[in-house]
């Protein structure tokens, strides 16, 4: 089991009431629970059979001074917020995302199936040049700062990181150590399991915020490119089998040329 998940949480009691403090000022936090007539709610990305009986409703209540009113809206909220997110982040157990085995079939399942990402890798056990180590890691930390700026510029906050090599030269652990690294979830795409651009678009949609999407080897989809030339000169009618080969192809070169640009830019901020 990953370290982060056999961390203890704690939770509150129904109707309980705790006090914070933040600049000088009380403010109490309670969990309101109310009854409500039972009835069956489905999540917005949840099919008819994944709903779920609903007959109660919690929510938290937020009481203060009136004359707080102005700190708690414009310092103490963003304060509740940000701190949140940084306990999310670090009690966030990495997750590894592959294709589901039933979504290409109709069958309406999530998009991405996953497992606990429980790699050992990092920097530190990468049996790579110190040098080549510390240029990685601050890259991605500097990418990791210009969140902001990419928006300003209207980019999108994307980084991209080409690998090459035989099997066993570490690719993997290298991408298992960027993760641990940034504490960014992994998106495992394979090509071969996707037919359609509308396909491609919408697997690239559902993956998360800080995350990695991985697309394993390039180059022997590369070669089918070579293989459809040829199979078009022998027969100028392309079967059903051809045209989704086709497709794959130029699903595989709008990846590459993605991975590219990212590439070509990051030699371009060197010059």
């Amino acid at each position: 089991m990953p370290v982060k998940e056999t961390k203890i949480s704690v939770t509150m009691e129904r109707n309980e009431e705790i006090v914070d403090t933040f600049n000088g000022a009380q403010l109490k936090w309670k969990l309101v629970s109310k009854q409500v007539q039972s009835k069956w709610v489905t999540g917005p990305d949840s099919g008819p059979y994944n709903s779920v009986l609903m007959n109660e409703v919690r929510y938290m209540e937020l009481s203060f001074h009136k004359k707080h009113k102005d700190m708690v809206f414009q310092n103490y909220l963003p304060h509740v917020l940000e701190k949140s997110k940084e306990v999310k982040e670090e009690r966030k157990t990495l997750k590894l995302f592959t294709l589901g085995g039933d979504r290409m079939r109709g069958h309406r399942v999530e998009r991405w199936q996953s497992v606990n990402l429980d790699h050992p890798a990092t920097f530190d056990t990468l049996a790579t040049d110190v040098n080549v180590k510390e240029m990685i890691m601050e890259d991605l930390e500097r990418f990791v700062k210009r969140k902001e700026f990419y928006r300003k510029v209207g980019k999108a906050w994307k980084r991209g990181y080409l690998l090459f090599g035989p099997p066993g030269t570490g690719k993997s652990s290298l991408i298992a150590a960027m993760a641990n690294y940034l504490n960014f979830d992994i998106y495992d795409l394979e090509l071969t399991e996707v037919r359609r651009n509308s396909d491609l678009r919408n697997l690239l949609i559902s993956t998360a915020n800080r995350s990695i999407l991985v697309v394993e080897d390039i180059d022997c989809s590369i070669e089918l490119q070579d293989r459809l030339e040829k199979a078009r000169v022998m027969n100028p009618f392309p079967s059903h089998y051809h045209q989704q080969q086709g497709t794959q192809v130029r699903l595989l070169l709008f990846v590459i040329i993605s991975v590219f640009n990212d590439f070509l830019r990051c030699l371009a901020d060197g010059i």
